[in-house]
């Protein structure tokens, strides 16, 4: 059995291991597609992508495969659109596996006929209306039109992906399987035994090794380390500019303009742009897009390429058969792979030669990593 996860690492802990330890045998092989150096809550990833790389390889995951950031950085719809894009395009997946709150794939598939009721869709833009937030209206109007259980799915960050998944999956020939997340939630603010969530070992760092296996790290890295390139840039661009930033509607480039000329600090910048329509994530999800250049014309080119970040003994063997019979290009060599790419894979490669560079300026220790073109697969 060849099971396809869609992962960010960041950073791989406990609760990664135990969900791989749940499916894998001696004879499967685990494919995971995984956030590359900006994630989906609109950050840069804590530990670079060649450290999260390792750290799967060493840890269950066999081919570890690349999700650019020109797609992390997105909604959870098309976060998970083009994750399972990638995994779809090996043409060698049996089944998906993902964590979730609920751990109910047929609950899951539910709540998405519920998000899709006309009802339920004119019910949410009057709750929208009355000056309730999305994620809010979502569940106060499956709540009244279905059932509290389907409503609240939309609690859950990983169930939202999870619907996403699912969605995507539709007419394929690829199965999902899910299971409850092990200890704490998403994003809690407590640890549970030996499991805690990737939110709080971020911001307990100092204590990492009680809830990951051991790896090796480079460095680390932060945002708020950038913030004067992240205000620079904000500040030279114009209301079309921002205006063409995916996700920014309603006015919404005029409040980036004010803000930005009265703050010199990052999570103060994002304090303020914050309103009910835009949440946080939304918020610095449009920022880091700005800063690498992701434009409406770019959120709508489809993943052109398939990149391999690393790979196990075992995992050497899917390569193969991935070149002779995936639906996407295959990149082993960048700098080759790039040469055959049209000029949307090639702006995509562009993209994310950039986001690693982002990644060594806010690296704590000033580390340099290897551009796009020089790093070499990582092999565990």
């Amino acid at each position: 059995m060849i099971y396809g996860l869609v992962s960010e690492f960041n950073p791989f802990h406990n609760g990664h291991k135990w969900l791989i330890d749940k499916v894998k045998t001696e004879d499967d092989t685990v494919v995971t597609v995984m956030s590359s150096s900006f994630v989906q809550r609109g950050d840069i990833s804590i530990i670079c992508k060649m450290d999260r790389t390792f750290a799967s390889l060493k840890n269950g995951v066999d081919l570890v495969l690349e999700l650019p950031s020109v797609y992390s950085l997105s909604s959870a719809e098309d976060f998970g659109k083009s994750s399972i894009e990638i995994l779809k395009g090996t043409n060698i997946i049996d089944k998906v596996v993902f964590g979730s709150e609920c751990g109910d794939v047929d609950l899951l598939n539910k709540g998405i006929s519920a998000l899709k009721d006309e009802n339920v869709q004119n019910l949410i833009k009057e709750n929208m209306n009355k000056g309730v937030t999305y994620p809010k209206a979502i569940h106060n109007s499956i709540s009244e039109l279905y059932s509290d259980d389907i409503a609240n799915l939309f609690d859950g960050a990983n169930n939202i992906l999870g619907m996403e998944y699912l969605k995507s999956l539709e007419n394929s020939n690829i199965s999902a399987i899910t299971f409850s997340r092990k200890g704490a939630g998403h994003n809690d603010e407590f640890s549970s035994g030996d499991f805690a969530s990737g939110s709080y070992i971020r911001e307990n760092y100092s204590n990492r090794e009680l809830y990951t296996p051991k790896y090796p790290i480079t460095d680390t890295a932060k945002i708020e380390n950038i913030e004067k390139i992240i205000l620079y840039k904000l500040s030279s661009m114009t209301e079309n500019d921002l205006r063409n930033i995916p996700d920014v509607h309603e006015g919404f480039e005029n409040r980036i303009i004010k803000v930005v000329q009265n703050t010199n600090n990052f999570n103060e910048l994002c304090e303020k742009l914050k309103t009910k329509r835009y949440t946080m994530s939304r918020i610095r999800r449009i920022i880091c897009r700005a800063i690498l250049g992701i434009d409406n014309s770019v959120k709508e080119i489809k993943v052109p390429y398939i990149r391999v970040l690393g790979f196990t003994e075992k995992g050497s063997k899917l390569l193969k058969e991935i070149k002779e019979n995936g639906t996407l290009p295959l990149i082993t060599n960048v700098k080759i792979g790039y040469d055959n790419l049209d000029e949307n894979g090639k702006k995509i490669l562009e993209i994310e030669n950039l986001a690693t560079r982002l990644w060594s300026l806010a690296s704590c220790n000033n580390t340099i990593l290897n551009n796009e073109f020089t790093q070499q697969i990582i092999k565990g």
